[in-house]
């Protein structure tokens, strides 16, 4: 059990949602992406690391004077990942550090989602048109498509995979990917189309701090954890399985207070879940003062 003394993580989150709402264009993804990184590190520099985008996308600029138009943003990716070897880390795909914006800036490798986030940030300095997609287990950027096969082609949309160098994925061949994540799904034809379409500042800063949870819950990092799913619940405070989540984690933390607190508001939200026999059991076990590494 991690029981090492945490910041006041709801007070980082409190700030941190504060940022990550209001009105779509409002919310400085680059910003708010940084920040989650005081998770791992109380006071990463914000400002230096908002700068060095700035720098990115300056230099970038000087190497894309002589890019055709169509051309600038596969330009802008060979630069990032070619030329200055930001990469996906296929070696420790889960560490926390590739989770944080400031931390894949320091160390030129991440997730698909944070060097996607890298991508559209220097891109958005550039007034280049480049948006997240948020395709199950991989995240991924598409951009306008300046080069259809013909006049009549009906795919708008290029796909990039950030994680892969900037690689180009064929939209038919992705479709069939998702749809085959999504076998036996009712709809899942048109699931995994929607599944292609851009997502929402918010809900890219969403996946970041589920990929975090989930990075420090497998290496009982509760202290980790425990920051990513207080962030969540303070960007969707009436997100009940979110808030039974926290408190699960709370539990593996040594935080009974917590955990005993969201345990109880998911039961009488959600007296009818498939997993409510279980929670009520570690309900009892924290108030018999013997959860923990057994919770879960």
């Amino acid at each position: 059990m991690d029981t090492t003394e945490s910041p006041d993580f709801r007070e980082l989150a409190a700030d941190f949602a504060a940022r990550a709402s209001g009105p779509h264009a409002d919310i400085d993804l680059g910003d708010c992406a940084i920040r989650i990184g005081r998770i791992l590190q109380p006071a990463p520099n914000v400002t230096a690391s908002l700068a060095r985008l700035d720098i990115l996308a300056s230099n970038a600029e000087t190497h894309l004077l002589t890019a055709p138009e169509p051309d600038k943003i596969d330009w802008l990716a060979a630069y990032l990942f070619r030329d200055l070897g930001y990469r996906g880390d296929a070696d420790d795909y889960y560490d926390p550090q590739n989770s944080c914006l400031h931390r894949v800036l320091e160390r030129q490798r991440g997730l698909p989602i944070t060097l996607s986030i890298l991508l559209i940030e220097v891109g958005r300095r550039l007034d280049l048109p480049i948006e997240g997609v948020g395709a199950p287990q991989h995240f991924l950027v598409r951009v306008p498509n300046a080069h259809p096969k013909s006049p009549h082609s009906d795919e708008a949309w290029r796909f990039l995979d950030p994680f892969h160098g900037g690689r180009e994925i064929d939209p038919a061949q992705l479709r069939r990917s998702v749809q085959q994540k999504l076998t036996g799904r009712a709809g899942a034809h048109s699931a995994s189309d929607s599944l292609l379409t851009a997502v929402t500042k918010r809900q890219i800063l969403a996946r970041v701090l589920q990929n975090l949870k989930v990075a420090g819950a497998r290496r009982k990092d509760y202290r980790i954890a425990l920051g990513a799913a207080e962030h969540l619940v303070a960007m969707t405070p009436w997100a009940v399985d979110e808030i039974r989540d926290r408190g699960l984690i709370a539990a593996r933390a040594g935080r009974p207070d917590i955990a005993l607190s969201d345990l109880r508001t998911y039961r009488s939200q959600e007296p009818r879940a498939p997993d409510a026999e279980q929670v009520a059991e570690i309900i009892t076990q924290l108030q018999r003062g013997d959860a923990g590494e057994s919770s879960g």
